[in-house]
Parts: C-alpha cells; sequence; structure tokens
C-alpha cells in the first residue's frame, strides 16, 4: 500500500514537473500601416484617403497593435527564401491590408525594389477589395538607413503599387508603409 502511494505521489510530481517545463505560448502578432490610397486620374472613382493603424512611417520607432487589441488582427508569416524572406501579411484595423512578397532582402532599395502583391480594402472603397494581382506589381523596398528591416518573424517596410483595381477603378496606392513582428518563422532566438 505504502508503494502505490509513493508511486502515485512521485507519479503526479513528475506530471507537474512535466507541466512546468513546457514552452511559453508564442508572443501574439502585432502589426501596423499607414497606407496612402491615390486617385492618380480619370480611371479612380475612389477618392484619395490615408488608413492608419498603429504608428508606422519612413523612419521613427514604429508602434504596432497587436492582434486583438483596438478591434485588429494580425497574421503573417516570415521566413527565409531564395537569398531573403517570403512574407506574407494580413493587417486589418479600421481597413484591410494583405502583402505578399516571394522574396526580399535588405539588398531591396527603392531603385531595385522586391515584387509583391497587395489587397486592400476600407470605408472609403465601400469594402471594396483593391488587389494588384491582375494589374502592375507592387514595389517593396527596405530603407535600412531609416532603421527599416526584414528578418525572420519580422519586417519594417515601405511600398507602392502603381495600379491596383477593383473591377473598372483603377487607382494606385502611393509611398505607403507597413510592419509586422511575431509572425511565424521567428526562430527561438528572435523571440
Amino acid at each position: 500500500m505504502r508503494r502505490a502511494i509513493l508511486g502515485l505521489c512521485g507519479g503526479l510530481i513528475l506530471g507537474l514537473l512535466g507541466v512546468a517545463c513546457d514552452d511559453p505560448p508564442a508572443p501574439t502578432p502585432a502589426g501596423a500601416y499607414n497606407v496612402a490610397f491615390s486617385q492618380p486620374g480619370g480611371t479612380c472613382a475612389i477618392g484619395s484617403h490615408q488608413s492608419k493603424l498603429g504608428e508606422v512611417g519612413a523612419s521613427g520607432d514604429p508602434s504596432l497593435v497587436t492582434s486583438g487589441n483596438e478591434n485588429s488582427t494580425t497574421d503573417c508569416t516570415i521566413e527565409t527564401a531564395s537569398g531573403g524572406f517570403k512574407v506574407t501579411a494580413k493587417v486589418a484595423g479600421s481597413a484591410s491590408l494583405s502583402i505578399s512578397i516571394p522574396s526580399i532582402s535588405t539588398q531591396s532599395t527603392q531603385a531595385e525594389p522586391a515584387d509583391g502583391t497587395v489587397n486592400y480594402a476600407s470605408s472609403q472603397t465601400a469594402g471594396d477589395v483593391f488587389s494588384s494581382q491582375g494589374g502592375a506589381a507592387c514595389h517593396f523596398w527596405v530603407d535600412t538607413e531609416a532603421g527599416q528591416y526584414v528578418k525572420a518573424g519580422e519586417a519594417w517596410l515601405t511600398f507602392e503599387c502603381p495600379e491596383i483595381d477593383s473591377e473598372a477603378n483603377v487607382c494606385r496606392i502611393s509611398t505607403s508603409y507597413v510592419a509586422v513582428r511575431n509572425c511565424l518563422g521567428a526562430t527561438e532566438e528572435d523571440t
């Protein structure tokens, strides 16, 4: 009887130790955007407007919003791919911004940007999604001199879309910014 009690207590203690040794939960993704939607001429019936979540610009110290706060969600993956990083991110607040870049690195500059796609919707677009997938690619770059970066699990990027459309409306996104962190793809050392 005494052995059974000791065995039960020993198993219970080992079980509790096992619970204490589990990995902590992954950090919650966070994001910010500053999108300048433009009306380039007679082909865009949507007025020019700017959408922001958090604080992010060309330089400074971005202030990102943790997913779930301020009625926002952030879902992102940034992982190594062909000499750089593959970036997919969706950051939604008062507007929704999705980006996809097959490969970008700190060598991607305004003069030699990485190409990718953007989907964007806001109350000013009446919820209609404007996409670069059918038209010209959007251009993304990293201004390292201003402190921007891209690495496993996080990025702060500048981008422009010369054409972004929804049905008959062909508009554009002027110089804009996006930052995300705590994304899938971060290594243990990064978190």
